[in-house]
């Protein structure tokens, strides 16, 4: 594997999981709630939440079919890790729970997810995807399209263009040289131009605030302010869906890093659609170390 391409693909793995685990504390709260409670978060300890499990199950059924997973894989690979969703069962989104035990009633996958409430676990979860599919968004999009299905469809089909986009985004930014404005323009493309129009249309909102915003800090308190159309629900109230994460990254003044960046939002934890163009610089020393061995110790 190319070194520039090794670092990138390190830095997706690790970043992602040590956003999650950094953000756990302070899921569901606001910006001024994590300020007033815990300042600038900087460290993390443990594994993180239910959104680093789902990628580990994704990431051992990618790996048990070749790169090719489909829903049924990921729904089959929840069935073989059923003892670590029961050990953990404190750490899984509601509806997550109820998905998976209708899987595990035999409940054909491609059914289980009607009437699932809106998340964010499918886009949450899906940053293996784009690994798989390095250098092809399209690819990476379609696969994550087909996925998330498993989690969510009907009205919260949106929730499906969430995940697509950080998958292509990934996928993207695994190219050779690629920029975060580039990766983002090509994840949009990937998007559904009709269905997808809502996910496209909060995006790019997202993105034109950012490159008004002279800080980071500034673009947090305007999005939030915008009254942003509440899609996303958490485990007790509507919220404002999360901030899009190449947003971070598109302020004219200097930004936080990658994984000190995941906890300034509400529930924004992984990095994962920023970090690959970045390389592993994106991510701090001390958290690189143990975020590997985090990794390595779940494989």
């Amino acid at each position: 594997m190319p070194d520039e391409l090794a670092s990138r693909f390190l830095s997706v793995v690790v970043g992602a999981r040590v956003g999650d685990a950094m953000g756990t504390p302070t899921e569901g709260l606001e910006p001024l709630e994590i300020s007033e409670r815990f300042g600038w978060v900087s460290d993390f300890t443990g594994e993180g939440t239910d959104d680093s499990l789902m990628a580990s199950f994704l990431t051992n059924a990618l790996n048990a079919t070749g790169g090719h997973a489909g829903a049924d894989d990921w729904a089959a690979q929840w069935l073989v890790e059923g003892d670590a969703v029961r050990a953990m069962r404190d750490k899984f989104f509601l509806s997550v729970l109820h998905t998976m035990q209708k899987v595990r009633y035999g409940w054909l996958p491609r059914r289980v997810a009607f009437g699932n409430m809106p998340s964010s676990s499918s886009a949450m979860a899906i940053w293996p995807v784009g690994l798989v599919n390095a250098g092809c968004p399209w690819q990476a999009a379609a696969q994550a399209y087909a996925l998330a299905a498993l989690i969510h469809v009907g009205e919260v089909d949106y929730c499906q263009d969430a995940a697509a986009a950080v998958a292509a985004a990934v996928a993207a930014g695994l190219r050779p040289g690629a920029v975060v404005s580039e990766a983002c323009a090509i994840a949009l493309g990937t998007l559904h131009p009709v269905s997808g129009g809502l996910m496209r249309a909060l995006i790019g909102d997202a993105l034109e605030l950012a490159a008004s915003s002279a800080s980071y800090e500034e673009f947090r308190a305007s999005y939030h302010a915008s009254g942003a159309r509440r899609l996303c629900v958490t485990r007790a109230r509507p919220r404002p869906p999360p901030l899009p994460w190449p947003c971070w990254l598109t302020a004219t003044s200097p930004a936080p890093s990658s994984t000190e960046r995941t906890l300034a939002g509400t529930r924004t934890r992984s990095p994962a659609w920023p970090v690959p163009c970045a390389g592993r610089s994106a991510v701090p020393g001390h958290c690189l170390r143990r975020g590997s061995s985090a990794w390595a110790s779940q494989r």
